[in-house]
């Protein structure tokens, strides 16, 4: 079976999309050092606004630097800044949907409210609005992105753990007299993963285009 599913899932256009665009990414933040021909802050006046050319496969910038070598060290701050990003959004995200889910009521309502609040705003305005307040700086942009990303997570959590809560293997932990904390750690969180890593794996893609 899981066979299958994973020969479903690399059949998947959208996924083999995604994976490649990561890799690529990975692939140039590990091995900038053996990729680049020039250092990405050389500057060189006499190379000033050059063309495409096997010396300058992008051509150069006002100042001489290789804008070919500026992108394949850029992609170590898209990096840096997509698995921060990421982590928050998970972090915040399926912590206040575990909770939604599982308690309901006023808990729900609220979480939700301030779930639909964010949601409902533009993620880009929102993050521009951020970095303008805070100040244009590496860690201002991880917090823009991350205060905007997080709603989708608590949203498809808190619909699984709905569902999740109510299921026999979840009412006998309860009757054991597991505590909540247990219950949604132990039996619940683990049967999120899969919506958790698809998710994230969109998310991080989606940091990427931010970080750019």
């Amino acid at each position: 079976m899981k066979t299958i599913k994973y020969k479903k899932l690399f059949k998947n256009n959208t996924f083999l999309v995604g994976m490649v665009i990561t890799m690529s990414v990975v692939i140039c933040a590990l091995f900038a050092d053996f990729i680049t021909l020039h250092p990405y802050d050389e500057i060189n006046l006499a190379d000033k606004l050059q063309g495409p050319s096997l010396r300058y496969f992008f051509g150069t910038d006002m100042y001489g630097r290789c804008i070919f070598s500026r992108i394949i060290y850029g992609s170590r701050i898209v990096l840096q800044v997509g698995v921060i990003v990421t982590a928050i959004q998970l972090f915040i995200g399926v912590t206040l949907g575990l909770l939604a889910g599982y308690y309901g009521g006023r808990i729900s309502k609220l979480i939700s409210f301030i779930t639909d609040i964010t949601w409902a705003m533009p993620a880009i305005v929102m993050s521009l609005a951020i970095v303008t307040i805070l100040g244009p700086s590496l860690t201002n942009v991880v917090i823009a992105i991350a205060l905007v990303g997080w709603a989708q997570f608590t949203k498809i959590i808190g619909a699984k753990t709905q569902t999740l809560k109510n299921l026999p293997f979840v009412d006998a932990a309860r009757v054991l007299g597991e505590s909540d904390f247990n219950i949604i750690t132990r039996y619940i969180l683990p049967n999120t993963i899969n919506q958790i890593i698809g998710h994230a794996a969109v998310e991080l893609i989606k940091s990427f285009k931010f970080a750019t």
